[in-house]
């Protein structure tokens, strides 16, 4: 979410703006390169009686409750305490269209992520699915 619409205004040390986009460039890629090299995966395991649906919300509900439990449990009670938008959990972010902001902005920032996590995973899901299709292709 952070690479759409960045905002690096407070970004003010040396290498502070490419070190931000480093970061969260390598947090798309990395996932990426694991599950090329077969590392990880986010298809059912072999044995499981889950189907792949079942799979796939099973792991999106965690990764959401992580992090709710992550920005509420963590973030905002860090961010009142000592008075820092750390993760923008005191004021909305500046971004394109207001997109989130008003009284409810924590809210409609978790609907966001967790939409984001269900397309991104949902990527990564048919992703996968395509290339063992395609490396069960090649073995025949």
């Amino acid at each position: 979410v952070a690479v759409a619409p960045p905002d690096t205004s407070d970004l003010t040390m040396f290498m502070e703006v490419p070190f931000f986009f480093f970061m969260h460039y390598a947090l798309l890629f990395y996932p990426v390169y694991l599950m090329k090299g077969g590392q990880m995966s986010v298809l059912p395991l072999k044995g499981s009686k889950d189907g792949l649906v079942v799979n796939f919300m099973k792991w999106w509900m965690l990764a959401c409750a992580y992090f709710a439990l992550f920005y509420f449990g963590v973030a905002v009670p860090l961010s009142l305490k000592y008075g820092i938008n750390l993760n923008y959990m005191l004021s909305p972010p500046p971004n394109p269209g207001d997109m989130v902001s008003g009284p409810n902005f924590r809210l409609q920032s978790t609907v966001c992520c967790s939409a984001a996590f269900f397309f991104v995973q949902f990527l990564a899901t048919v992703a996968e699915v395509f290339g063992k299709s395609v490396d069960k292709k090649k073995g025949d």
